[in-house]
């Protein structure tokens, strides 16, 4: 007996349609009707047309007799014949609209014992015309005669992508995160869909089969095969399967064609769904970078994200090398297995290291390699295989380099004469050697040492320095082990202007309606500013300068202050230096000179002289804060001088206070010639003679109790004060008959 095209059996087709009807919204069946077969039907031409769902009744009454039967499917999807048969041996066939054979069931059987069978062919087809064939044969060709019926139904597959879509100009494109529904039918046995990727990345492929087997391939923008995934049986319990696939990939566009396959090519039909999500690699690597000539130029101690992908199977990396030295290669990869090769500037063989497996459990794997080089141009090559060839993928990062020079290197003046150097520490580093411009060598020369064990490893304090100049430091980093010793190349250049100690021990003296602040003197210090507290400002605010060539360069009084106010006091020593400037260019158009000259480090200003031929000697043409000047006139180069000056300043010294006294007051003379004498019988009046400059007097009694002088009242001289008639008198109206008092 001749079986279905697919190979399938009816047990596994009834399974199917079982699970179909669960989708009863898909379900697609005409109005039923009856329907009796129309002779001559026994040609395409001639074909019976029917609709799905119509019950057929029919017959085969001659051996040379046949019966065609017309329906369209206005979908893909899966139809359904339900088939009774009053003949010993029937043949079912199916032909597309050009009349193509796309599905046959031969010599199928009655059941002898009730001369008859029923039988149901699941049958998957794309949408079109198509014709049924009905035959009484058997395999050997002996033609049988009798009656049958059949009703047909139809279940949609869903498809969402485009038909025809069986070779890569006609592939379906998709959306990646988009849940993509398609169909492999009998007169469709392969789909292509197309889609396309922003950057180098894994996809994530999520394929559900309702097929017996399926096949994936994946094809490049050119068509070539990059992966397949052949002969994916479904679950018999289920009839289905859900497999997920990662695949890492470059940018660009590709092609995914699903086939109803097994391993030994049999054809099998079906519906299936799949999603494809995307992850980016983050990869900051140009490609194409898998050869030499296309080797990527990596900086040393720079970090790098990549991939090794299904279409990209090594990456070369460039590196330069200025002198001997041992480099390191860090490694950190996803992927199941890497390999490195490294090469000499001609491409030969200088080391390699096969088959570094990562973590199972974490996933990744960490890896440092250091190899002893001499000075010269190398290529790095990293390939996603294992010791014995094994072939993967994922992403990685890599850095490349010897000890890194420190980052970060500043120099600051934080104290009188001395400049402290400061940078970032180096992984790996165990001490650091610092160097200082050498302008009499032309060079930086060695100055100090710090180790990483110490408290402050990434601190130098140079001390003893000459405020007012600028120096100038590098810093390396060596790292030594084992008996042997690596040095970084230098850092960049970090600079700082040397400044003069703060003032110490400073004073402030009060007098009067004036604060005079001394301190002690600062060597190489030209001048020394002083600063008093504003409270509206809440700063200290500067008042004045003295200088060192002064009678007293280390006094300033600060004058016209109020009485009785407490004024604060801070000082800097200042260090001013003019240095001659070099470059001296001028620059003469349009009745105007450019002069320009080679700007001075840490310059507060320049001054520009012109030389006076009159007098013999140069005289100032301008100031200016910038290294470049406009004037008028023609002037030449030979004729200009130019200085900078430098002003290095000191921190504030601490603070000094004191209080601005008062005009000094005079003191009255004692009253003379004081008298009392009883004026009344509860009355005494005492008198005295005036005093010069008295505004008022005050007037005390003797108190036996307290055994002392109090007061009694006031006298006053003051015209605008008086309150007695005679400023030298006072009547003391509590006193008693008979009792003495004393004034």
């Amino acid at each position: 007996m001749r079986q279905f095209h697919h190979k399938k059996t009816i047990s596994a087709f009834l399974a199917l349609i079982m699970l179909c009807s669960l989708f009863s919204g898909l379900t697609f069946t005409a109005t039923a009707a009856s329907v009796n077969e129309t002779e001559s039907n026994n040609s395409t031409a001639t074909a019976n047309a029917i609709a799905i769902g119509d019950t057929v009744s029919g017959g085969i009454t001659t051996e040379e007799d046949v019966d065609y039967f017309k329906f369209t499917l206005t979908s893909a999807g899966n139809l359904s014949i339900r088939f009774t048969s009053y003949i010993a041996f029937y043949s079912l066939y199916i032909l597309d609209n050009d009349g193509q054979e796309v599905w046959w069931s031969e010599s199928n059987e009655w059941v002898a014992e009730a001369g008859r069978i029923t039988n149901t062919h699941p049958v998957e087809l794309g949408a079109n015309t198509y014709y049924l064939k009905v035959a009484g044969t058997e395999w050997t060709g002996t033609p049988h005669t009798g009656n049958y019926s059949f009703i047909t139904s139809f279940v949609s597959a869903g498809e969402n992508i485009s038909e025809p879509n069986q070779n890569i100009v006609s592939a379906a494109a998709i959306s990646l995160n988009t849940v993509v529904k398609g169909q492999i039918a009998e007169n469709d046995e392969v789909d292509y869909t197309c889609f396309t990727l922003p950057s180098a990345g894994r996809i994530t492929l999520r394929f559900t089969s309702e097929i017996n087997y399926y096949s994936l391939y994946l094809l490049d923008e050119d068509g070539h095969e990059l992966w397949y995934s052949v002969g994916n049986s479904w679950v018999d319990e289920t009839q289905k399967v859900t497999d997920t696939y990662t695949l890492d990939l470059l940018a660009g566009s590709y092609y995914l064609k699903i086939e109803g396959t097994s391993w030994d090519k049999d054809r099998y039909t079906g519906n299936y769904n799949f999603t494809i999500t995307f992850t980016s690699a983050n990869e900051n690597i140009p490609e194409p970078n898998n050869s030499i000539p296309a080797a990527f130029n990596i900086n040393l101690n720079t970090t790098k994200t990549g991939q090794i992908a299904l279409n990209d199977e090594a990456d070369y990396f460039k590196f330069v090398l200025t002198k001997s030295d041992t480099i390191t290669i860090n490694i950190k990869s996803w992927i199941e297995s890497y390999s490195l090769f490294l090469y000499d500037k001609d491409g030969q063989d200088e080391w390699e290291c096969k088959g570094n497996e990562y973590n199972s459990t974490t996933g990744y794997i960490e890896n440092s390699h250091e190899i002893e080089l001499d000075a010269g141009t190398y290529y790095l090559k990293m390939e996603g295989i294992g010791y014995w060839g094994d072939k993967y993928t994922g992403n990685y990062q890599i850095s490349i380099g010897s000890l890194p020079a420190p980052q970060n290197v500043t120099a600051e003046a934080t104290n009188g004469n001395e400049i402290t150097v400061k940078w970032s520490a180096v992984t790996g580093a165990t001490q650091y050697n610092v160097y200082r411009y050498n302008a009499s060598k032309a060079d930086y020369t060695y100055l100090g040492t710090t180790f990483a064990s110490a408290a402050k490893p990434t601190q130098y304090v140079d001390t003893g320095l000459t405020a007012g100049y600028v120096y100038y430091y590098k810093v390396c980093s060596v790292k030594k082990s084992s008996g042997t010793t690596k040095v970084s190349d230098f850092s960049g250049v970090a600079k700082a202007l040397a400044v003069p100690s703060a003032p110490k021990n400073v004073k402030a003296t009060g007098g009067v309606k004036k604060v005079t602040v001394s301190w002690n003197a600062v060597s190489d210090a030209t001048q020394y500013n002083v600063y008093r507290y504003n409270s509206t400002q809440a700063d200290y605010l500067y008042i004045g300068t003295t200088f060192a060539t002064a009678a007293n360069p280390t006094q300033y009084t600060d004058t016209e202050r109020y009485p009785n106010t407490t004024y604060y006091y801070k000082v800097v020593a200042v260090t001013k230096r003019a240095a001659v400037c070099s470059g001296v260019s001028c620059s003469t158009s349009g009745g105007k000179t450019v002069i320009t000259w080679k700007a001075v480090d840490f310059a507060a200003r320049y001054n520009v002289y012109r030389y006076n031929s009159a007098s013999g000697s140069y005289t100032l043409l301008a100031t200016t804060k910038t290294n470049k000047l406009t004037t008028d006139g023609a002037v030449s180069s030979g004729n200009i001088k130019v200085t900078a000056e430098i002003a290095a300043v000191s921190i504030l010294s601490a603070s000094a206070n004191a209080t601005a006294l008062p005009e000094p007051n005079t003191v009255p003379a004692a009253p003379k010639n004081v008298k009392a004498a009883a004026t009344g019988a509860d009355q005494i009046t005492i008198t005295w003679d005036a005093v010069a400059n008295a505004t008022q007097y005050n007037v005390y009694r003797y108190n036996g109790t307290k055994k002392e002088y109090v007061y009694k009242g006031t006298s006053f001289a003051d015209p605008a004060g008086a309150t007695t008639a005679s400023p030298t008198q006072y009547i003391d109206n509590t006193v008693s008959g008979g009792t003495t008092y004393y004034y």
